[in-house]
């Protein structure tokens, strides 16, 4: 039986701090962030200004690597997610691109954890760059809140009746979801507030 104190969550952008991670993680490797150019795309090729394959390479690595376990949160989340499981009552349920490798997984697992406890109902780790669609397909017509940072996937969960909410970052700023839009929130706070019907 569905339960409506289920929310579904996105990891990197969302949860945890992908990007400062993997940033730390090329600077070590001697690739340098466009500050010019990159702030403005979600891609990491653009980003780095480095070609598709080497980039999905690096992600690759990068994910598969103990560095991936060990990811900051996202913002003001621990606090946010916290009060909305232990005041409210609600359970996350992540899907992630994240990769499907299994010692990655124990590894992402433990990283969510550890930063936020036993808040979550489920933890789905997708293979890296593949859409979520069949995942979301499971909670179709829920009205479940659907939060991401992509775009596309938040396009993906409205259009399968979830209530989607974009978490605003330099990549997605200017992105218009046209006249069926859905929220965009700069934080957990914000978020927070929406979902519990603050003022």
């Amino acid at each position: 039986m569905m339960t409506n104190k289920v929310i579904l969550v996105d990891c990197d952008g969302v949860l945890l701090s992908w990007e400062d991670g993997f940033s730390e993680w090329m600077r070590k490797r001697g690739y340098h962030f466009d500050a010019e150019n990159g702030y403005g795309h979600f891609r990491v090729s653009k980003r780095y200004n480095i070609d598709e394959e080497t980039s999905l390479k690096l992600i690759c690595q990068f994910n598969e690597s103990a560095a991936a376990g060990f990811l900051k949160p996202f913002q003001d989340a621990v606090h946010y997610v916290k009060r909305l499981n232990e005041e409210h009552g609600y359970m996350f349920s992540v899907i992630t691109s994240f990769g499907d490798d299994p010692y990655s997984v124990k590894l992402r697992e433990q990283n969510l954890r550890n930063v936020f406890g036993n808040v979550f109902d489920s933890i789905v780790c997708l293979p890296i760059g593949s859409h979520k669609e069949d995942e979301l397909s499971k909670y179709k017509n829920s009205g479940l809140y659907w939060i991401e940072d992509h775009p596309k996937n938040a396009e993906i969960g409205r259009n399968l009746g979830l209530n989607s909410i974009l978490i605003r970052h330099d990549y997605n700023y200017g992105y218009d979801s046209g006249p069926n839009s859905f929220p965009m929130m700069t934080n957990w706070k914000a978020l927070y507030g929406f979902i519990i019907g603050e003022k």
